[in-house]
C-alpha cells in the first residue's frame, strides 16, 4: 500500500506541478523539491496545499452528487405512489431529505 499511495502522490506532485507552471507560476521556487536538498516524498508547501484543495473540491462534487440522488430518489418515493407501501418513520425520514435537499 505504502509503494501504490508514494507513487500516486508523486505522479499527482507532478501534474499539480507542470499546470501550476503552465498557467505562469514559476516564480514559485517549484524545483525545491527535486534540488536534492529534499527527500522525494516530501511535497513543496504550494502542491499540498493544491492537494488540500482538489481533495475538498473533489468531496464537494462527490456530496453534491449524492446529495442530488437522495432528492430524486427521495422524490420518485413520495410522488411515484409508493408511499402508501411505506411505513411511518420511512415515510417521514424520506420527507425529512426532501425538505433538507431542497432548503440546500
Amino acid at each position: 500500500m505504502e509503494p501504490i499511495l508514494a507513487s500516486a502522490l508523486s505522479t499527482l506532485a507532478n501534474v499539480l506541478k507542470e499546470s501550476l507552471q503552465l498557467q505562469g507560476a514559476r516564480g514559485l521556487d517549484l524545483e525545491r523539491a527535486t534540488s536534492g536538498d529534499t527527500s522525494d516524498e516530501e511535497l513543496p508547501e504550494e502542491l499540498r496545499l493544491n492537494v488540500c484543495l482538489v481533495t475538498e473540491v473533489f468531496v464537494q462534487i462527490l456530496a453534491t452528487g449524492v446529495g442530488t440522488l437522495a432528492f430524486i430518489w427521495a422524490t420518485v418515493v413520495l410522488l411515484g405512489g409508493f408511499s402508501t407501501s411505506l411505513h411511518k418513520a420511512d415515510f417521514w425520514v424520506i420527507t425529512g431529505i426532501v425538505f433538507v435537499q431542497v432548503a440546500k
